[in-house]
């Protein structure tokens, strides 16, 4: 099959008036190509790699209960280094199908009115503990506290986690993370800032493309897949919200969340 776009513009004088009219025809048969090339890749993704992975994950599992004899340090760190990323590549594939399946549209979304204050102080103390192990202190600051929103509150508790994990993992020891919650014309604000190097700041609108990385070296901090963002802007742009990177801060990024306010 062949995919044709037509497009036609008018061209007007000073006046206003139509004077002619061009067109530009494009073939968009190797996009749809393309296109199709992906949904297939990711189909095999989530069908061939999910079962003998599991597999793999479930052998790493079982193996030092069925040893004669515990294993040694070093065969210990192996096995603990090849279930550890065994892990990430699982949650890589679970964070492509989710990726295209929000992309695809497929995904329900259903607002509701929220009281946004409890929701983020009940979202951010989930993380304390994670906070807490990183050397990290983590607080909300509450600039309304009678604010609600309408959102989806499961896809924004997900986005959230994801911001509130990444601020952790890019703040240093001693650092902290602030999330602050306030309402500026028609929209509710989250704000989640770090005390790290400022990883977004960068990269500005390219931090929510698909595995973009502030940096690409080998000493990176963390290990994420690069999905994380891309994630979060289609779980924000689903329920009619705004997910950006705020002003550059003098220490750290901050990224922020806005969302519309419940009559």
């Amino acid at each position: 099959p062949v995919d044709l776009i037509f497009e036609a513009r008018a061209r007007r004088d000073v006046r206003g008036k139509i004077e002619g009219i061009f067109g530009i025809l494009r073939d968009e048969s190797e996009h749809a190509r393309l296109e199709r090339l992906k949904d297939e890749i990711v189909a095999v993704l989530g069908h061939e790699l999910r079962t003998p992975l599991t597999a793999i994950r479930g052998a790493l599992g079982l193996l030092p209960g069925l040893l004669d004899h515990p294993p040694s340090d070093a065969a210990a760190v192996l096995l603990e280094s090849a279930g550890r990323n065994a892990d990430r590549l699982a949650r890589m594939i679970d964070d492509l199908l989710d990726l295209d399946r929000l992309e695809r549209g497929v995904v329900p979304f259903v607002p509701a009115r929220v009281a946004l204050d409890a929701f983020v102080r009940g979202t951010v103390a989930t993380h304390r503990e994670a906070a807490g192990a990183a050397g990290v202190t983590i607080r909300v600051l509450t600039h309304a506290a009678a604010l609600d929103c309408l959102c989806d509150a499961a896809k924004l508790r997900r986005a959230m986690d994801c911001l509130i994990a990444n601020a952790i993992k890019f703040s240093p020891v001693g650092g902290s993370v602030e999330v602050a919650v306030r309402a500026i014309a028609d929209r509710a604000w989250i704000e989640i800032a770090d005390s790290g190097p400022g990883f977004h700041a960068g990269l500005g609108a390219a931090a929510f493309d698909r595995f973009a990385q502030a940096d690409g070296s080998t000493t990176r901090h963390g290990s994420g897949s690069g999905l994380g963002l891309a994630i979060v802007k289609r779980l924000v742009d689903g329920q009619g919200g705004i997910v950006e990177v705020a002003a550059e801060r003098r220490n750290g990024g901050c990224l922020r969340i806005g969302l519309p306010l419940a009559a």
